[in-house]
């Protein structure tokens, strides 16, 4: 992965996009807005895409902006007391970041980094504060996306902390396989479009402990690893791995 030293952001969106608009009014936090407010937002919205590894935000940066991943994969990230970095939570497709900092006027308490080469919509902090204080439904909407969010944190906390090396791969392949690319009844499939490196910052532990999972669910015929492709052959196994 590339340094993170250094936050890198390459502009692809200088324009509004016309396909904003209609991307607002069916998403799950500002579909509630009225037609006016949205296309206030979609005109006033920039498009970024950051390359995996580099930094959307960092720990201590002032909020000036409600970040919306629209593709891509985002990790919250904290150092731990050994100063190393440990993954909060991660965000993905449709996913809000900075609501509650911009409605507090708080710093950003985390470091947000691309795992993978993501876009990420930027929404200016003072048009949302507006239209937070002016919609109590779009208030609402941010206090449920909120405590989703906190609830998902601790989960990923509680397993980062707790769970053995094997039970978060487990779960991870689990999460992870998509029934659309099932090749048969009880099959299925994920493309692995992250390294062993990626999955180890993401479960909270090395590439070589995610490499001898992999590695040893494959010969016991738990799972088939092609290049860039993992198929779950017995989900039932990954299932006792978590339960065990």
């Amino acid at each position: 992965m590339a340094p993170r030293s250094q936050a890198y952001a390459r502009l692809v969106t200088q324009c509004p996009d016309p396909g904003l608009l209609d991307y607002f009014a069916a998403h799950r936090l500002f579909g509630v807005l009225p037609r006016e407010a949205l296309e206030s937002i979609a005109a006033q919205t920039i498009s970024r895409t950051y390359a995996r590894g580099h930094n959307v935000y960092t720990t201590g940066d002032p909020t000036t902006y409600v970040y919306v991943i629209r593709s891509g994969l985002v990790a919250m990230m904290e150092l731990d007391e050994r100063s190393t970095e440990r993954v909060l939570i991660t965000y993905s497709a449709d996913d809000v970041s900075g609501s509650m900092c911009a409605t507090l006027g708080m710093a950003h308490s985390c470091t947000a980094t691309a795992i993978l080469d993501s876009e990420i919509l930027h929404i200016p902090k003072r048009m949302f504060d507006s239209y937070y204080e002016q919609y109590p439904k779009l208030g609402l909407r941010v206090l449920q996306e909120v405590s989703q969010i906190v609830q998902r944190s601790r989960r990923t906390i509680m397993r980062l902390t707790l769970t053995p090396v094997p039970a978060r791969v487990a779960s991870f392949l689990l999460d992870e396989t998509d029934p659309k690319h099932s090749g048969a009844p009880g099959h299925s499939g994920i493309e692995l479009t992250l390294s062993h490196q990626d999955l180890a910052l993401l479960l909270g532990t090395t590439r070589e402990s995610v490499t001898r999972v992999l590695d040893r669910l494959s010969r016991d015929g738990v799972i088939a690893v092609s290049r860039r492709s993992i198929e779950v052959l017995q989900p039932d196994r990954l299932r006792q791995l978590i339960n065990a």
